[in-house]
């Protein structure tokens, strides 16, 4: 039986790869298994999932699961994070604030890496809102923080994939040179596909991602 640690290196890695049921499947065995008592990291995780699935409901109750069980400002605040995509996927751009509004807050004297990463999800907030200077602002100051902090490599990538929805097309060249060994090194051919799509035709991959 794989460990719990082996079960989510496992799960992540198929969610990275774009295989978000199997990743689903792997994390609702392992919350199974832990049976009274989840941990928020698993109850995050296939928040994560279903709000990718599309199921804002299931995702929902999840990282409000999530929330409660977990036992610093850290946890919280990288689950407020990942909660403001439901509301940012249905257009409730208000509640999405609140929610990163809730994450920087938290994550501001706790965490100076996952600070950062909330500050490109606002800057996707901000995409979405039209407001692109404040978008790119955003995704440039986490970027120069992430780039110069023992970062997980998959918060550098997701930054520079999301930023370059919003650059100039010299720009998302310039930061495809940089995603894309990111994306190699470390097998996830979901973000190699945007990123080699972002470059050449930015509407489709935007819709694409977004469906």
């Amino acid at each position: 039986m794989d460990t719990y640690k082996e079960s989510i290196t496992a799960g992540s890695t198929q969610l990275n790869a774009g295989d978000t049921m199997g990743a689903l499947k792997v994390f609702q065995a392992v919350l199974e298994e832990l049976g009274t008592k989840p941990t928020s990291e698993i109850l995050q995780l296939i928040g994560i999932c279903w709000r990718m699935l599309g199921d804002a409901e299931l995702a929902t109750e999840a990282f409000s699961r999530a929330y409660t069980v977990a036992t610093n400002d850290i946890d919280k605040g990288r689950i407020m994070r990942d909660w403001s995509m439901v509301p940012l996927t249905q257009g409730r751009y208000v509640d999405a604030r609140k929610c990163l509004d809730e994450s920087l807050r938290l994550l501001l004297e706790s965490s100076v890496v996952e600070h950062a990463v909330t500050l490109g999800f606002v800057g996707r907030l901000e995409a979405r809102l039209g407001n692109t200077w404040s978008a790119v602002t955003n995704f440039r100051r986490a970027d120069m923080i992430l780039k110069h902090e023992k970062t997980p490599p998959i918060y550098i990538l997701n930054n520079l994939v999301h930023w370059m929805e919003v650059a100039s097309l010299r720009e998302r060249v310039k930061l495809a040179r940089r995603a894309i060994p990111l994306a190699i090194r470390h097998d996830n051919i979901k973000r190699l596909g945007q990123i080699v799509l972002l470059v050449a035709c930015r509407p489709l991959a935007i819709r694409l991602a977004r469906r």
